[in-house]
């Protein structure tokens, strides 16, 4: 076989198919698994990604909600404490009307009590001035004399003292 400048088309196809039977082995032992090993890899950091986001999600989510929660118990609370202010000022007031009412008795009682005292007293003094009166009459109607006199307001003025 005479081919121009000594090429053997003979080695060159052997080549070749040496050359396509080392890539396809090169490819099946060494690319293919090591393309599959990244592809797993990828895949699995972009599950870890996506888990990673739904979280994120599910925490922002959650937040929002707690924060409405909070929100609404925040108010809760406030319409409460307005509530129990509330109730306390009506308890207050109607204290207040039960101790004016309690007062105004008391001072009540206490009038009646002074006046019947100030009744006592004055019976009292009228039936003692009334009684001194008729003793003095009849010690002198008993005695005429000066002296009779004098002996009266010295024993009225041992009685008092």
């Amino acid at each position: 076989m005479n081919i121009p400048l000594n090429i053997d088309w003979q080695q060159i196809l052997l080549h070749l198919f040496n050359f396509v039977i080392l890539a396809g082995g090169l490819y099946l032992l060494l690319y293919k698994p090591v393309l599959d090993f990244m592809n797993k890899r990828t895949e699995h950091y972009q599950e870890m990604y996506d888990q990673a986001q739904e979280k994120l999600e599910n925490a922002a989510r959650m937040e929002s909600d707690w924060s409405l929660k909070l929100k609404d118990a925040e108010t809760e609370i406030k319409r409460k404490e307005t509530e129990a202010r509330e109730e306390l000022s009506r308890e207050i007031a109607e204290m207040r009307v039960q101790a004016q009412a309690q007062c105004d008795a008391l001072l009540e009682k206490a009038k009646e009590n002074a006046e019947r005292e100030s009744e006592r007293i004055l019976e009292g003094t009228r039936k003692e001035a009334a009684g001194l009166a008729v003793e003095a009459v009849e010690k002198l109607l008993g005695m005429t004399s000066e002296k009779s006199v004098d002996s009266y307001l010295e024993e009225s003025t041992r009685k008092q003292a």
